[in-house]
């Protein structure tokens, strides 16, 4: 949470934070810190027991001002147009932010952000040359974020709740479609995977939604492989899995992360027992994960219940590549995006605190018969953890 950044400064031995990015939506550090959207980004600094500075250019001068920094100032204010006509502007810039770490009276600066490399090595390379001492830790930022407060979790609600009634509206043209011997048709014409996909983006643009990148609709055997994003050409078939896996981002940053798994008509035998497996593997996850417990437990207490199912899993010793079973990881964090942490895997270090919010989605790919994967987002919370998806979860429709 914000209120934890000071804190983690200190344990990182830092007196400042220096976050750069060149643009907001590019650097979830700095949106998080400034809460306003910057096309062109900006610098934001803070010392510890001091309020933060934001500086940005001029065109973003008023949309920095409806964020959650007070004080906000432009480069030209801090003298860079008299800087950059003698000397470069990467070099005219670090001198804008060593006049402002004086001010402050800035000690040792961590540098962070998202940037080209090149720039932060460039920044860091001036500083220490000026005498400052510049420390390579990395994560306080990520860190901070990685509990989230009850704005912050209901923004994420919001982005949950526009997300799966664009699954539902896909799930109600499957459900509305013709079936005539395993063939799916809609007005006359085959349903295809393209079809799904407009449905799903047209409704998340009604909510002010964005896809953070293509929805997956990938069908029958080719949902063995789980990042399959299905191609709009490809016919929908009856009796066969269909993975719908949607990852939207609200116009605020804020993320969303959803997948059901249906079958139009009947799932034959072993489909059904993947989809069960699936199912219960979920709710052991959900009712272990707790305040307190190793990300890492939660994901072994998974794949012991997959291997005694039958299903090779990352425990399984052997040589042999993992490429069937559950070759994933049991989740990861949602916030400002869809790959933070926590990581619930069997590597994992993170320990689950309250207000994490993270996906439970464990998942069986085979070949010849495909995938099933369910993925709900939830919140740690001292005694287990609250589910944020409401979506139905049935095999057959």
């Amino acid at each position: 949470m914000h209120r934890d950044l000071e804190a983690e400064m200190e344990k990182a031995g830092v007196d400042t934070l220096v976050v750069l990015g060149d643009s907001t939506r590019e650097s979830p550090n700095l949106l998080y810190l400034v809460g306003a959207w910057l096309p062109r980004g900006g610098i934001y600094v803070k010392r510890v027991g001091q309020k933060p500075l934001l500086i940005v250019g001029e065109v973003d001068l008023e949309a920095a001002k409806r964020g959650k920094v007070g004080n906000v100032k432009t480069f030209d204010e801090l003298g860079y147009s008299e800087l950059v006509a003698k000397m470069d502007p990467t070099k005219a810039r670090a001198a804008v932010v060593e006049s402002v770490l004086r001010e402050l009276g800035a000690k040792k600066v961590l540098i962070s952000g998202k940037v080209e490399a090149q720039v932060a090595i460039s920044l860091a390379g001036y500083l220490r040359r000026r005498g400052f001492r510049v420390a390579t830790k990395i994560g306080v930022v990520e860190r901070a974020r990685m509990t989230k407060d009850s704005e912050e979790v209901e923004k994420i609600a919001e982005a949950g709740r526009a997300t799966e009634r664009a699954i539902s509206e896909a799930i109600e043209v499957l459900r509305d479609a013709s079936n005539r011997e395993g063939k799916l048709s809609v007005e006359g014409r085959e349903l295809t995977v393209g079809d799904l996909k407009q449905v799903i983006i047209s409704c998340l643009a009604r909510e002010g939604l964005k896809p953070i990148d293509e929805p997956i609709v990938a069908v029958g055997e080719a949902s063995h492989d789980p990042h399959y994003p299905g191609y709009s050409e490809e016919v929908v078939r009856a009796n066969k899995p269909i993975i719908i896996d949607v990852f939207p981002r609200r116009l605020d940053g804020y993320c969303f992360d959803c997948t059901r798994t249906v079958v139009v008509g009947r799932a034959d035998k072993r489909l059904r027992e993947l989809f069960e497996d699936v199912l219960e593997a979920q709710q052991i996850a959900m009712d272990m994960a707790r305040e307190g417990v190793r990300a890492s437990k939660v994901a072994r207490k998974v794949c012991e219940f997959f291997e005694k199912r039958g299903h090779r899993t990352p425990l399984t010793k052997g040589a042999e590549p993992l490429r069937e079973g559950f070759v994933h990881s049991v989740g990861h964090g949602v916030g400002l995006t869809i790959e933070e942490p926590p990581y619930i895997s069997t590597v994992s270090k993170n320990v689950l605190r309250s207000g994490m919010v993270a996906t439970i989605e464990p998942g069986l790919y085979y070949r010849g018969v495909g995938g099933v994967r369910l993925e709900d987002v939830v919140v740690v919370e001292k005694g287990g953890v609250r589910n944020l998806s409401k979506l139905e979860k049935a095999l057959e429709l």
